[in-house]
């Protein structure tokens, strides 16, 4: 699914205008701050070459980090309105048993103050270009722009980031941008739901209704959970995202079996017009 074709060759290999930071090629970007959100989840905040410089990821895109041996890809939850930063929210996957846990994750996971991790971008096929506006680039298929006035979401675990930079950027242009959106976001218990708050907060910040969140945990909740229990369902994917009729945009990203089961469920609801990450 990942494009990982340079927006402009030039650019990316002499390095962007000041403006924008990232390159296709790879730069190496120093840590400035570490926060353990949960047990398992961090903040990884990376210094830009400049306070005025922006990161230059458009929304939709992700980049890759690279460690010696291995890369994987990530979304920032920041973008191109913070400057001379950017952070990187992150679950770390340790070992446990035979199983080795996380390369990436626990590359950063060991990484020190000061210590700097090589990062390249932009890549992917998707890309929102605000009010409404997706342009959608899929390996072998033309372009294609649509506009819509209602999206779904659908996210497990840390598949929440693209969604979350997606309602970030609405939530920064309340003037312009009405595009709704309904999110079911799926975690194994409520102890490993990411960004909650941020969710919430960007709830708080936009019109009523706007910003929808269906959260749901397979297990693990008591009587102050006041959110759905249960694996996502075809039943909650009709019940939670916008009705098939009108074609809306359906945005898909979480583990590989999830996005699968969902993926059976929409079609067989009508949907068609399906973006998996």
């Amino acid at each position: 699914m990942y494009c990982c074709k340079p927006r402009n060759f030039f650019s990316a290999f002499w390095g962007s205008k000041s403006s924008n930071s990232l390159s296709t090629y790879g730069k190496r970007y120093p840590l400035i701050l570490r926060e353990d959100l949960t047990h398992n989840v961090r903040r990884y905040r990376f210094k830009l070459e400049n306070e005025e410089m922006a990161l230059g990821l458009p929304v939709g895109k992700h980049i890759m980090v690279s460690s010696p041996n291995s890369q994987r890809a990530y979304t920032p939850t920041t973008n191109d309105l913070h400057k001379g930063y950017f952070d990187l929210i992150v679950k770390t996957y340790f070992p446990a048993g035979d199983r080795p846990g996380g390369e990436i994750s626990m590359y950063l996971e060991n990484l020190k103050v000061g210590e700097q991790v090589e990062i390249s971008g932009p890549f992917g096929e998707l890309e929102y270009k605000g009010g409404g506006v997706f342009e959608i680039e899929e390996y072998g298929e033309p372009r294609r722009v649509e506009k819509h006035s209602t999206i779904g979401m659908i996210a497990g675990g840390t598949g929440i980031t693209p969604m979350y930079q997606i309602a970030q950027w609405v939530a920064q242009h309340p003037d312009e941008d009405r595009l709704d959106m309904q999110l079911i976001f799926g975690n194994v218990s409520p102890n490993d739901v990411m960004m909650k708050g941020d969710l919430e907060e960007l709830q708080q910040k936009l019109k009523e209704g706007q910003f929808q969140v269906q959260f749901t945990v397979d297990s693990g909740a008591d009587d102050k959970w006041p959110h759905h229990v249960g694996l996502i369902s075809k039943d909650m994917l009709q019940s939670s995202l916008p009705s098939p009729e009108g074609n809306p945009l359906i945005l898909l990203c979480g583990p590989p079996a999830m996005n699968q089961a969902c993926l059976e469920w929409l079609h067989e609801l009508g949907h068609s017009n399906i973006f998996v990450y």
